[in-house]
């Protein structure tokens, strides 16, 4: 559910052949359960994290917020507001997702310790998603990234994406463009930020059966391939699944995630776990709480 990686460039502000990938962390744990195949009929507060033009069936305003753990004392903090505007024009986003290291001991070039410190990084996006016909919505989003060392150096950028989403009954269809920027200098290189291109399908059967499914082609990376399941056995409740196949990952090639949610009146708790064999397993939780109708 989360992969945190750190490259050789200073800071850690490069993961593997990215600038920022942290922004990639799944946001919460409906999302990272279902592996992200779900881009074709997320709503609400989520779609500010896999796609903006979820955002146009938000009706009233409600809020989600998430925390998860991970390896060396790591936490990944992740808030959301969506809001629909008055008249029918659409629906306002705004999200905000903290992810903050365990202490970390710093060298300097001839190895002397420099003592510990905590790195901090920031991902905030302003959302907006609008219906555009009977079965079409779509919207976009810009994102601000911030990396700090824990120190005193920071690192910023901007990036912006955009999707759509098409309803036609028991198939749904969805485009999501993210991380939409040019490449950024980490030290003495240059990196690309993880642009993601996404398109996904989701089939809706009997006896509260969701069949998602995704290909994932983000910047410097093989594509990816996921599938996922949601499953209402009774009321009130959902099991999820999912699983992705990446080439590039010849140690875990195959990544499987599972969660389940809860809903009391109109408030939802979610859960996601990830089990991983070169690492500890990952959890993370979350609430969704209607502020208005």
């Amino acid at each position: 559910m989360l992969a945190i990686g750190f490259s050789e460039a200073s800071g850690g502000q490069a993961a593997g052949r990215c600038a920022f990938a942290f922004v990639k962390l799944p946001a919460e744990p409906v999302g990272a359960s279902l592996a992200g195949t779900h881009l074709a009929t997320v709503g609400g507060p989520a779609s500010n994290a896999w796609n903006p033009a979820g955002l146009a069936m938000q009706r009233g305003c409600s809020a989600l917020v998430s925390h998860a753990t991970w390896v060396a004392e790591t936490c990944w903090e992740w808030g959301a507001l969506a809001m629909e505007l008055p008249g029918g024009r659409g629906a306002l986003g705004l999200s905000c997702g903290m992810l903050r290291s365990g202490g970390l001991e710093g060298y300097t070039e001839d190895g002397t310790s420099t003592g510990d410190f905590s790195p901090l990084q920031v991902h905030a996006t302003v959302g907006y998603g609008r219906c555009v016909g009977d079965c079409w919505t779509m919207g976009f989003l810009v994102e601000a990234v911030v990396d700090g060392d824990g120190e005193h150096q920071a690192m910023t950028a901007w990036a912006g994406g955009g999707g759509i989403q098409l309803d036609l009954g028991r198939v749904s269809l969805g485009l999501a463009a993210l991380h939409l920027a040019p490449d950024q200098k980490v030290g003495k290189e240059r990196f690309p930020m993880p642009a993601t291109v996404s398109v996904g399908a989701s089939l809706r059967l009997p006896a509260g059966m969701d069949l998602h499914s995704t290909v994932e082609m983000t910047a410097a990376e093989e594509p990816r391939v996921a599938l996922g399941a949601q499953w209402r056995p009774v009321s009130g409740m959902g099991l999820c699944a999912g699983t992705h196949w990446d080439r590039e990952e010849a140690e875990e090639p195959v990544g499987l995630a599972v969660g389940m949610t809860v809903d009391i009146s109109r408030v939802q708790i979610a859960y996601g776990f990830q089990p991983q064999q070169a690492l500890e397993a990952s959890h993370q939780i979350s609430l969704r709480l209607p502020i208005f109708n």
